[in-house]
């Protein structure tokens, strides 16, 4: 599913989720100090050693997300994480009024651009069918007799 996730910022909410076993509107109520991707978050004031994220329960989320849980948790992350993060900054600094949110996923490609993501935004992320190989590619694998759903 991330191969075939054309956005950056999706694949990285693909990712984060399969990863950490977050829910969906968990991810969608993090925010940039959530994140603790570096290998010592001490000057930050955080204990916790090793790229991680915490989770926690706001009611003041603009895109109304919401943790379940009422207890914060920390939840580490692989440096694959890490990078699919960047990746998605690469593709969101760009975007006007991205930065003046603290949201971490946030919208980049319909109005309003730099508000917090949605949870029907997010879940299309995964209702969209899969992406069908075209051309040669697709012509080849009939001949074979495969169906090519990517």
């Amino acid at each position: 599913m991330i191969t075939d996730t054309p956005r950056a910022r999706d694949r990285f909410l693909i990712a984060l989720l399969a990863a950490t076993g977050l829910r969906i509107r968990e991810a969608l109520g993090l925010r940039q100090e959530d994140l603790h991707f570096l290998a010592s978050s001490r000057s930050l004031g955080c204990p916790v050693e090793g790229p991680h994220l915490h989770v926690r329960r706001r009611n003041d989320n603009p895109n109304r997300a919401l943790a379940k849980s009422r207890h914060c948790r920390c939840l580490p992350v692989t440096p694959d994480i890490v990078a699919f993060y960047t990746d998605y900054q690469h593709e969101r600094t760009p975007v006007a009024g991205a930065a003046e949110t603290g949201m971490v996923f946030v919208n980049l490609f319909r109005p309003p651009l730099g508000w917090g993501m949605t949870y029907p935004n997010a879940k299309s992320v995964f209702d969209r069918p899969p992406r069908r190989a075209s051309g040669a590619a697709a012509h080849a694998a009939l001949l074979r007799g495969h169906s090519l759903a990517a």
